[in-house]
């Protein structure tokens, strides 16, 4: 999702956050690149409660139920024997959103709507180490404000009459395999629906703000965790809803004032976005 998609809008800066993962392949829980009796053997170890050597816990819900238990033991065992199909790699499910998304600049007319809503709730706010609550009662006004946004686009050939072209507009949205966890597809008679997790992550937000990073904060950091995008595509292979989520918790110590007085902040930020794309 790039860094731009986990947009999290806090005190007039707009956060962003790069996920680093590695890409596997769903059943592979050994990662020895193959799909076999060993990776079956340790999902059973794994649901009895023993600890097998090397076990990717990510790549083992096969079945994509939301449960590690004996009937993704056994589903790996049927591939293995090759009695069905191995479920799509994260390389494959990737390309195949991928594509979806670069679709939209091919089509004659397509619509997207883009919402987006941040979430803000203040922890704490210190004084020089103290609690101020006239300060954090002043901010959660401030944050509670202008917290709904919404976009709207009409391209047509990839483009909108103003000359945005949909490659811009979108590029936010693609997915690097770097990127993901873990990703499970499902098919339906009409499309897909394909789902991404990633990696919690720890970030420092004056490095990732670059020379545009404050000069007056001491401290910016941002963990953001349960990151995840559902996406549907239609028959056609285009992409029709992304719905993307993830929540940040963010601390920052700022020096505020001639007398170097410090300000202290703790934030939780759950932003949700939704594409909605029509033809």
């Amino acid at each position: 999702m790039k860094k731009v998609l986990c947009t999290l809008l806090v005190l007039g800066i707009i956060l962003t956050s790069t996920f680093t993962a590695f890409a596997a392949t769903a059943g592979d829980v050994n990662s020895d690149g193959k799909i076999n009796s060993s990776d079956a053997l340790g999902i059973l170890q794994h649901t009895v409660g023993s600890n097998p050597k090397n076990f990717n816990k990510a790549v083992a819900d096969i079945t994509a139920d939301g449960k590690i238990n004996s009937s993704d033991a056994l589903m790996v065992l049927q591939i293995a024997v090759g009695s069905i199909k191995p479920p799509m790699s994260n390389n494959d499910i990737i390309k195949l959103y991928n594509d979806s998304i670069n679709k939209v600049s091919d089509q004659t007319k397509c619509k997207v709507v883009i919402s987006n809503n941040v979430d803000v709730t203040v922890n704490e706010i210190l004084s020089d180490g103290k609690e101020n609550p006239v300060l954090k009662d002043m901010f959660e006004q401030l944050v509670g404000t202008a917290t709904n946004e919404e976009e709207k686009f009409t391209f047509y050939k990839g483009k909108t009459l103003k000359g945005e072209t949909a490659e811009e507009i979108l590029a936010a949205t693609l997915i690097e395999t770097s990127e993901i966890e873990s990703a499970t597809a499902v098919k339906y008679a009409d499309g897909y629906k394909l789902t991404f997790r990633f990696f919690d992550e720890d970030i420092d937000m004056n490095e990732v703000a670059g020379p545009d990073a404050p000069a007056d904060f001491e401290e910016y950091t941002a963990t953001v965790t349960d990151a995840e995008l559902v996406a549907v595509t239609d028959s056609k292979g285009r992409i029709t809803d992304i719905n993307f989520c993830a929540t940040a918790n963010m601390k920052t110590t700022a020096v505020v004032g001639e007398d170097g007085s410090s300000l202290y902040m703790d934030l939780s930020v759950k932003e949700t976005q939704n594409y909605k794309f029509t033809y």
